[in-house]
Parts: C-alpha cells; structure tokens; sequence
C-alpha cells in the first residue's frame, strides 16, 4: 500500500551551470496516529503507525541526518551516479499522471524518469516526451 511517510523541498539559485545556493526542507512523518490522517486526500502514513510503535523522534532525526551527511560526503567524493540510481530506484513518482505547465501551456503525462538535472522526463498524452522543470509542476 502506497502512502506517503515524507516530503522534501529544494529551492535552489543557480546562474549558468553553476548552483550557487540551495534550501531543503524536509518534513517527516513520524508519531502521528492513524486518525490524524483521516481528512487528509493524499495517501500518508506516519514511521508509528508503519512500525506498530512509538519512536523517538529525536533518535529518527539523528539517524536522518547520519544518512544525509554520508550521502553529502559521498558526493563530495564524485559518487554522484551511484546516489543518482538510488534516488531513481526509491522515487515514488514514476509511472504517475502529473499536471504541469510547459511553453503550449497546461499540459498532463507520465513521469518515466527522474532526469540528472532534476527534471523529470515525461510522455505527454501525444506521445512526445518532454522535460519538465521544478516550479512548473502542479
């Protein structure tokens, strides 16, 4: 069963190829009980009701931030295609229908991939595969 446990946001600055800045936000789903999900029309989840049990979310945001600084530093390193093919393997969006606004106007398709620049690749009802940016997704 597909429910959403997270969500993470990046606004970044770049001029030319060059990112100069970026922000991420990320928010965790981690003690709620199953009722605070009710009124809610996207599919979420908390770790609690996941696990069967009460976690210290102290010791989840730790765990969350080790992983984080080990996947920072692997690409300080150069692992970039290696963490790249996880994020493809555990991205939950491929194969789903989105809304988006591109240059003929809104427009819906299918995400095929997340593309290393971080758009995302996706075939339109015409069957032309596009690239579609951050910001231009609804």
């Amino acid at each position: 069963k597909e429910r959403k446990i997270a969500g993470v946001l990046i606004e970044t600055q770049s001029q030319s190829d060059r990112i100069c800045w970026a922000v991420m936000g990320i928010g965790l789903n981690i003690n709620q009980p199953e009722v605070f999900f009710s009124d809610i029309t996207y599919p979420a989840v908390s770790l609690r009701v996941a696990a069967g049990k009460q976690l210290n979310r102290y010791q989840v945001c730790a765990k969350l931030l080790e992983h984080l600084d080990r996947s920072y530093e692997a690409l300080k390193k150069g692992a970039y295609d290696q963490l790249f093919a996880r994020w493809q393997a555990y991205c939950s969006s491929i194969s789903r229908i989105i809304l988006f606004n591109g240059p003929d106007g809104k427009s819906s398709g299918v995400i095929q991939a997340v593309m290393p620049d971080g758009g995302l690749s996706v075939v339109k009802q015409s069957g032309e595969t596009v690239n579609v940016q951050n910001g231009e997704i609804q």
